[in-house]
């Protein structure tokens, strides 16, 4: 079955105001983690207002049905609400005064989501099926995906494909351009983990008396190492981080604890398994050699996300046709960056579609994650677009 979704762009420009008001709203108010009530709180009475029903399928975790009218397959597009851990410095009149900011694009991802809701609402009786809307906590610790998949995201009714955006603040296409990977694996997974050292603390002058869990966690640091360089082929890429390591107050103390954090990356869900067995194992054995405990747990992760090559292939042909050749491009590279959203596509096929906030042709330099970062507001309209008319179109041909 085909449909016409010609009118999608028009009506989604008609929402730009609207959506620049819910964006710079969400930009002031951030908030980090698995707990959102002020941004959920936003969210729903704008659905309220809309006449939306939605349901909270776990602590700030939304869905939002619509279509359902005939019978079909059904579809997620996915909103990521949370921020980032950090001080704005972007100099925008709405930037956030707190120690939280927006600097991922995750309050444009939400305010554009509010906009697909409503112009989809508006045009129920044209789903061929069903288009599960998701608003989602805690992407950035790789929790949020999770804990809706684990309150029945997947289910009731089932779904069968899923998609979700994410605005790019230094690409070097055009400003509103859309992009998507090759097929295939194209984001890392990510497991973020914890090590404890337990040693015995004590004056720094009598070290024998002590168990040092400093020098302990440089052995770990190192062992660690050889994992990549001879546990693993050329063939098997992996990156190992780790991003902190704290321990002790004073120069003349020897600490009773240490503690290093860190990531671990891979494209392949088998090696993530034994790399993170092999991590476990060295951690423990190091910290038995000397006399400590050493314990190791993996705090949040998520699996690859890989786009599916006939998802992605009708993406391209939608997109083309909705915003011309020269907008939308196929990207090559695939990155060692992570999503969680990586954790729905292990279970239903998906594809992540990006979108261009910032462009290197207009001299954007800061890129996601930075405190300084700008993104373009003008783009919502096309990130509303792609959404609704992959739904429309790619629900209708499943008849």
């Amino acid at each position: 079955m085909t449909i016409d979704t010609s009118w999608v762009r028009q009506e989604a420009a008609a929402l730009q105001e609207q959506m620049v008001r819910d964006r710079r709203w969400l930009h002031s108010h951030p908030e980090v983690g698995e707990h959102l009530p002020g941004t959920v709180g936003y969210v729903e009475s704008r659905l309220e207002e809309m006449g939306i029903a939605y349901r909270e399928l776990c602590d700030s975790g939304l869905v939002v049905l619509l279509g359902g009218k005939h019978p079909g397959k059904c579809l997620i597009v996915r909103a990521d609400m949370d921020a980032l851990p950090m001080r704005e410095e972007s100099g925008l009149p709405f930037a956030s005064q707190c120690d939280a900011a927006h600097t991922c694009g995750h309050d444009l991802h939400t305010a554009m989501m509010l906009a697909v809701c409503r112009i989809l609402k508006e045009h129920e009786d044209e789903i061929q099926g069903t288009v599960k809307a998701v608003f989602q906590p805690a992407e950035e610790n790789f929790r949020g995906a999770a804990k809706m998949l684990e309150s029945g995201l997947l289910e009731d009714p089932k779904v069968d494909a899923a998609v979700t955006l994410h605005v790019n603040s230094m690409s070097p296409y055009p400003v509103g351009a859309l992009s998507l990977m090759p097929a295939g694996p194209i984001l890392a997974s990510c497991d973020t983990y914890r090590i404890e050292v337990e040693g015995v603390g004590g004056h720094g002058a009598y070290p024998a008396k002590c168990v040092d869990p400093i020098s302990i966690g440089a052995h770990i640091l190192v062992a660690l190492q050889q994992i990549n360089a001879r546990e693993l082929t050329r063939d098997e890429p992996i990156v190992l981080t780790q991003g902190s390591f704290h321990s002790g107050k004073a120069p003349n103390i020897i600490p009773s604890s240490a503690v290093i954090e860190g990531t671990l990356r891979t494209f392949d869900e088998d090696l993530r398994q034994r790399c993170l067995k092999r991590i476990e194992e060295i951690v423990t054995s190091v910290g038995e050699m000397y006399r400590a405990k050493a314990a190791f747990t993996v705090m949040g992760g998520c699996s690859p996300m890989v786009n599916d090559p006939g998802l992605r292939s009708d993406a391209l042909r939608y997109f083309r046709e909705m915003l011309g050749e020269d907008m939308v491009f196929e990207k090559k590279e695939v990155g060692m960056a992570s999503e969680d959203f990586g954790n729905v596509i292990k279970y239903v096929p998906g594809i992540q579609i990006t979108l261009v906030a910032g462009s290197t042709l207009d001299g954007a330099k800061y890129q996601q994650h930075h405190p300084k970062v700008v993104f373009d507001e003008g783009i919502m309209t096309n990130g509303t677009s792609a959404f609704v008319t992959f739904a429309l179109r790619w629900l209708a041909e499943q008849q």
